[in-house]
């Protein structure tokens, strides 16, 4: 096999640079103008218009050396994007880069797209991460950056290079769509299962067969008794360990019973059914009340968030920082997570729910909600089911606090109402959403797994087209 010729980037491009963040930063971008193209814009499957930024002409003049051309190819330099690159589109040309970006303008010898696919290709990716790990901060330089070794094939190969991996990557992202619209209908399918689940509709004929059940108030009348029997006795641990007696009752007086619902605006449950505030059957506890930042360590206690959710049943402990043993103790002095405790997400995305394992140490971020069921007639499954629920949900979006980063205060979650089915129907519930979505839930896996399977097809497709099959094929 004949081997292509390699020259140095530097050799074979007319320019190699970045730009800068006009004076004032984000405050002085304007709604219309010449385009600042940023990292965000910037991806390996093509430019992204979400996010543009502008700028007036005075700011522009200022970048005038780093003038986008149609055709330039993009490369970011900085940061957890370091390596994402894609090709300026014609409707950017006149747009400026900042900082984060690197303009890369090839010869005539060397075709954009080729020099794109090549970035974008495996072994320039490890080189561009091998260059950014064990430094400060993830960076490429220009020096860096024209000293890459780059094939040079003629025109004509080059330009049937382009052509085999944009045909093949086109079959790849027709049958990945496909698989997103999928992905799609399943939850739009699970939220509509949930959405009935909680309105009492899936188990509308087991209530026909089963009329003579205890209804949900008589349930909350056991929760609720349980819940101040173990406020005083929390109370009473608090006062003997200060060495105090209570001399009366006088100090059950200080317990505060839990806010009802406001029922005015919602919907009608079935008959036993009952809305209740979620801090009436459950206890909601920040993990981190002090808001203060942990102190991270390279080797401790996992610190786990909504981001090491990977599936409704596994959380990756491998993600993410970790803690010292003394926020662990902090935390574990504070609550102790028991079976069927979960987790519920109030900052970032809200919403994601998950049972939490006990036999091992973890600490929750402050993104985070511990909700503990009171009292063991409350199905603790039924429970994370109904926060799931949209019902739930749209309680969640409308008590957010943040303009930026959503923010779901720890009152608001408190007052979550929620619809209670009685006891035994609980388990009804349940049961019945087990049964519609145990096949969902498999597909799912299935078609995250075959969504994998496509991104390696993809840097498979890149791996040979330089060094593999496809260049024998069109030497």
């Amino acid at each position: 096999m004949s081997r292509w010729q390699l020259a140095k980037l530097g050799t074979v491009t007319t320019k190699v640079g970045s730009g800068a963040t006009p004076r004032g930063g984000k405050d002085a971008y304007k709604s219309a103008g010449i385009p600042l193209i940023r990292s965000q814009n910037v991806h390996s499957d093509g430019f992204r218009y979400e996010g543009l930024a502008f700028l007036d002409d005075d700011q522009a003049d200022a970048l005038k050396s780093v003038e986008v051309r149609a055709d330039d190819v993009l490369l970011n330099i900085t940061g957890a994007s370091i390596g994402r690159v894609t090709i300026a589109p014609g409707r950017m040309a006149g747009a400026r880069v900042n900082q984060h970006v690197c303009i890369i303008r090839p010869k005539l010898e060397l075709r954009p797209e080729f020099l794109r696919w090549y970035l974008a290709s495996p072994d320039i990716q490890h080189i561009i991460f091998d260059i950014q790990t064990g430094v400060t901060r993830q960076a490429l330089t220009k020096e860096q950056i024209l000293s890459f070794d780059v094939p040079l094939p003629p025109l004509d190969v080059q330009e049937a290079v382009v052509a085999e991996i944009e045909k093949q990557f086109s079959r790849l992202d027709e049958a990945v769509a496909s698989l997103n619209r999928i992905q799609s209908n399943l939850k739009r399918y699970k939220a509509a299962v949930l959405k009935a689940a909680v309105e009492g509709k899936l188990t509308e004929q087991w209530r026909k067969e089963h009329p003579d059940v205890e209804p949900a108030e008589q349930l909350l009348k056991r929760i609720l008794a349980e819940r101040r029997a173990k406020w005083e006795a929390e109370e009473l641990a608090k006062m003997k360990g200060k060495g105090i007696k209570p001399k009366d009752d006088s100090w059950k007086k200080k317990y505060k019973e839990p806010a009802g619902p406001d029922t005015a605006n919602l919907p009608e449950l079935p008959e036993g059914w009952l809305w209740v505030s979620l801090e009436s059957i459950s206890d909601v506890i920040d993990p981190n009340p002090s808001h203060r930042m942990p102190k991270y360590v390279p080797k401790g206690i996992p610190l786990i968030s909504s981001e090491n959710f990977v599936s409704h049943v596994e959380i990756d402990f491998t993600k993410g920082k970790q803690v010292a043993d003394e926020t662990f103790q902090e935390q574990r002095n504070r609550y102790k997570v028991e079976p069927g405790d979960f987790a519920f997400s109030r900052i970032g995305t809200i919403g994601k729910t998950m049972f939490l394992p006990i036999d091992k140490e973890y600490c929750l971020s402050h993104a985070l909600v511990l909700i503990k069921a009171i009292g063991p007639e409350l199905s603790r499954k039924y429970l994370k089911t109904a926060l799931s629920s949209d019902a739930v949900l749209m309680q969640a979006r409308e008590g957010v606090q943040s303009v930026g980063v959503p923010d779901l205060g720890m009152a608001k979650m408190r007052s979550f109402q929620i619809p209670l089915p009685p006891c035994i129907e609980q388990l009804a519930v349940v049961d019945e959403i087990d049964r519609r979505l145990s096949v969902t839930e498999e597909l799912e896996a299935t078609i995250k797994a075959n969504l994998k399977r496509a991104e390696r097809l993809r840097q498979t497709i890149l791996q040979q087209a330089f060094i593999g099959d496809m260049k024998s094929e069109l030497k």
